[in-house]
């Protein structure tokens, strides 16, 4: 077995491509489901898990991006909602009578700048 030192394994995982993450508070090691790691970077994890006290995970990134972009639609749909019920409050204000007389003389500056 080589000689690992945990610092320099942790910050050369953190590089990799397929490694999602790395909590070192927590001692975990978070990878990707369909990921590809090489013979060394296995050799790495298996000594962060098995003398480091290190803990794997695998994730399924696909459904998380789904819940994600899930989320983000959620939001969209909220400000879009919010945006009509201003539109709505701005144009109720008009049906008045002072929202009748302020378009009139609105209107009225219009014709007079022409």
């Amino acid at each position: 077995m080589k000689k690992y030192d945990e610092v320099s394994v942790v910050r050369q995982l953190s590089k990799v491509g397929s490694i999602v993450g790395i909590n070192t508070v927590d001692k975990v090691i978070k990878i990707a489901k369909n990921g590809i790691l090489g013979n060394g970077t296995n050799g790495k994890i298996d000594f962060l898990t098995h003398y480091c006290g290190y803990h794997l995970i695998v994730i399924d990134i696909i459904q998380q991006q789904k819940e994600r972009d899930e989320e983000i639609a959620a939001k969209k749909a909220a400000k879009k909602a919010a945006r009509k019920v201003a539109i709505y409050n701005k144009n109720k204000d008009e049906n008045t009578i002072e929202g009748i007389s302020r378009a009139v003389s609105k209107r009225m500056r219009a014709i007079k700048r022409k």
